[in-house]
């Protein structure tokens, strides 16, 4: 495949990991290609990406879709990955996917043979209990929306429901395992950081939508943070996180995912004293043994 002008490419190997990114700039917003493109070629090579990819979704594209950037990481005894890029699914609601390719083996087994022991694969998985609750999205969504008459037959949110998924094969494990926090606050030399954006819309300025991955990796570990955030001014708030962390040395990667959700009205009570914002923060990030 030809080389995208502009594309920009960083790497890094620590220990048995492999990590890059690719980075480019957002998709542009028609057809820059003169003649035009022909949208009814059923051959890709004959589009130009807007082309293909608005081809391929039935609603309209947020305004800044960056689908070149991709963030790839390698387990180089067993060439087990984890992915990160943007790939288009319609139909509606789920709008835009990220896709993490999870293949992460025991790393006690990795030298039996170059492929993927799958029986020794796992992912453990864990969800935070201690978090208030809040609506959730879909309760939420009909509460404010009972009164008004369909505008849009599509999610113009682009709110993802998106936590991450284990190929086939793979063995996902509940666990009460925690990412370490208090670790991840210490101060430690960051060896590789990278982050990328992969879609944003403002609303027509009534709000942002916004996905994002961040990555850093430290001598004694690496984190990846997936992020959805949307905000509709005057409404609600969402946030989605997913992480994967992995301490060097240990036998797997932990996957956590959290979901914020509240009125911005009750937000705006709860957290009008930065004192009791940092509390509240202090609290999640170091729960008390």
């Amino acid at each position: 495949m030809p080389r995208l002008p502009g594309l920009k490419r960083e790497s890094e190997t620590i220990g048995d990991w492999h990590f890059e990114t690719t980075k480019h700039h957002m998709l542009v917003s028609r057809c820059h290609r003169q003649p035009p493109c022909n949208a009814d070629s059923e051959d890709p090579a004959q589009l130009c990406q807007f082309c293909a990819i608005s081809r391929d979704i039935s609603f309209p594209l947020p305004e800044e879709l960056y689908p070149n950037n991709t963030l790839r990481i390698t387990h180089l005894p067993s060439q087990c990955t984890i992915s990160v890029r943007l790939r288009a699914l319609d139909p509606y609601p789920s709008a835009y996917v990220v896709g993490f390719a999870f293949l992460l083996c025991r790393f006690a087994n990795a030298s039996r043979s170059s492929a993927c022991p799958l029986a020794a694969c796992r992912v453990a998985v864990t969800h935070n209990t201690e978090l208030p609750s809040l609506m959730p999205c879909k309760r939420f969504t009909v509460a404010w929306t009972r009164d008004m008459e369909t505008a849009h037959e599509f999610d113009w949110t682009y709110t993802t429901e998106y936590q991450g998924n284990v190929s086939p094969g793979m063995i996902a494990e509940p666990t009460e395992e925690r990412i370490d926090y208090q670790a991840l606050s210490r101060p430690e030399r960051i060896l590789f950081a990278e982050e990328l954006f992969l879609y944003a819309d403002d609303f027509g300025d009534n709000g942002q939508a916004m996905l994002s991955v961040r990555m850093r990796a430290m001598p004694s570990s690496f984190l990846v943070l997936l992020r959805l955030i949307v905000r509709v001014d005057g409404l609600f708030i969402r946030v989605r996180d997913t992480r994967f962390y992995h301490r060097f040395g240990s036998d797997g990667v932990i996957r956590e995912h959290f979901d914020f959700e509240g009125q911005t009205k009750d937000l705006e009570a709860d957290f009008t004293d930065p004192n009791e914002l940092r509390a509240a923060r202090a609290a999640l990030y170091n729960p008390a043994k």
